[in-house]
């Protein structure tokens, strides 16, 4: 919508981020159109299956990172504590991995935006736009903090799961995702990342 691409599709409806990148798109050859799987999660889930998804923590560039650790590339706010690994990098059909979250809010969060791209090497699928609140952060398991973050809270978890429970149809996937932060008018980046996941 808006953009110069027959496969840029905008969905006005929620969708589960875990079951995208496990199964990818379905694409329906009689229209050109890509569209999600049929499972439908609400917001809550869908970001929380995204933080929950995401082993210790390593700070982004650390010279002790191993080529088994994949880590989400870290595109804002400027100077942020943000780093997002999982073990082992390349995510195998049926054998589990362990993610982690290790970050310091860059600014008070009660109530935002979430955006979030996914790509098919670099073609760009579609995308999510939705409004997000700080309750659908902390709705991970056994995640201490309370609502709403204050600047400066550090925030760290851990979770070990089984994200591919079938058969990959694709090696690889990209997601981007920004959060924007309503504390302030015009609202302030809470956190950018983009995501690059190999599958075997």
């Amino acid at each position: 919508e808006g953009r110069d691409h027959p496969t840029y599709v905008v969905f006005d409806k929620k969708i589960s981020i875990k079951e995208i990148i496990r199964f990818g798109g379905i694409r329906d050859e009689s229209h050109g159109e890509m569209e999600a799987p049929h499972e439908k999660k609400n917001l809550g889930y869908l970001l929380s299956q995204l933080l929950a998804n995401a082993s210790e923590a390593v700070t982004l560039g650390d010279d002790n990172a191993d080529n088994n650790t994949g880590t989400a590339v870290v595109c804002g706010p400027k100077g942020a504590h943000l780093n997002v690994t999982w073990i082992p990098k390349i995510i195998e059909f049926g054998k589990p991995v362990t993610f982690s979250v290790d970050m310091i809010s860059p600014t008070d969060f009660n109530k935002g935006r979430m955006y979030v791209e996914f790509y098919l090497g670099n073609t760009p699928i579609f995308s999510l736009d939705e409004d997000i609140t700080c309750s659908d952060i902390l709705k991970v398991p056994k995640m201490q903090q309370k609502c709403p973050l204050e600047k400066g809270e550090r925030i760290q978890y851990s979770y070990t799961d089984f994200p591919l429970r079938q058969p990959p149809l694709v090696k690889e996937q990209i997601l981007v995702m920004k959060i924007f932060s309503y504390a302030e008018n015009p609202p302030l980046l809470f956190s950018c990342l983009n995501f690059t996941f190999q599958y075997v």
